[in-house]
Parts: structure tokens; C-alpha cells; sequence
């Protein structure tokens, strides 16, 4: 099997699942915002209010809750560090975030983190990773 379909096939099932990347209470922008800073970051950390946003924004979007939103990310940003490639999830929610700045329709937010991981694995930058994504749903939504 060729590798980059395996790792296609291994992101939808991961991403398919819950997962419980949570060690403690906080709420879902302070998780993401200690993960991306690989420590603690301060209460009054401009991140934790970014994440907020983004997490309210994308879950009204993408009709989910802000919690599941957070944990894929995670999910997501741990497969691409396996594969060699290191990512904020600040940048990838907020890339997503511009493709889709209100109603995201039919998409759902595990489907576009898969095709931002294979474009990232595929040698993309994470600009043209968002354009890829940007020209896919293009390209969906003219066929309709």
C-alpha cells in the first residue's frame, strides 16, 4: 500500500474516534495553548484568548463542540509530528478558519484536518496546504 494512502486511511480513523487528550480540567483554549507552548503558558496569555475565539468560531461553523474541535487538532498535530512535520495548531485553525469564516455547509472539520495533513505530509508548506484545501472545496462545491 502506498505509504501516503495508509497515512491518509490512519488520520480518517484517528480523527473518527474521541479521544481524551485531556490531564486535566481546563478548558479546551488553555489545553491547546499549554500544548502548542510545550509548557504552561500565563493566565493572561494572548493564546488562550486566540484559541477561545478560534474554538467559538470554528464550532459555530463546523456545528461541534468546542471540546471535539480541540482534541482532532491535537490528534492531527500529533500524526504530522510523527511524519516529520511540526505545526502550530494556532496556524492550522486559523488557516481553516479563513477557508470557511462562517457556515461550513456539508464539510466537516475532520475531513478538511485530513486534507491539511496530507498536503503537510505530502512536502506542502502550510500556505499551500490551506490552498490546497481552498481549491478543493472549490472544486467540490462547482460540481454541485
Amino acid at each position: 500500500m502506498n505509504k501516503l494512502v495508509g497515512f491518509a486511511i490512519l488520520v480518517a480513523l484517528m480523527i473518527g474516534f474521541p479521544c481524551f487528550v485531556r490531564a486535566n480540567d481546563d478548558p479546551p483554549e488553555r489545553q491547546l495553548a499549554n500544548i502548542d507552548a510545550k509548557q504552561r503558558v500565563a493566565d493572561d496569555d494572548i493564546t488562550i484568548a486566540r484559541f477561545r475565539s478560534l474554538l467559538d468560531q470554528l464550532s459555530e461553523a463546523f456545528s461541534m463542540r468546542k471540546q471535539d474541535i480541540a482534541d482532532k487538532t491535537v490528534v492531527i498535530q500529533q500524526l504530522l509530528r510523527k511524519e516529520g512535520v511540526e505545526e502550530k495548531m494556532l496556524n492550522m485553525m486559523e488557516g481553516i478558519n479563513r477557508i470557511f469564516p462562517g457556515r461550513a455547509g456539508d464539510w466537516k472539520y475532520d475531513t478538511i484536518l485530513a486534507y491539511y495533513a496530507t498536503f503537510r505530509v505530502k512536502g506542502r508548506s502550510h500556505s499551500e496546504a490551506i490552498e490546497g484545501i481552498v481549491a478543493v472545496v472549490r472544486l467540490a462545491e462547482s460540481g454541485r
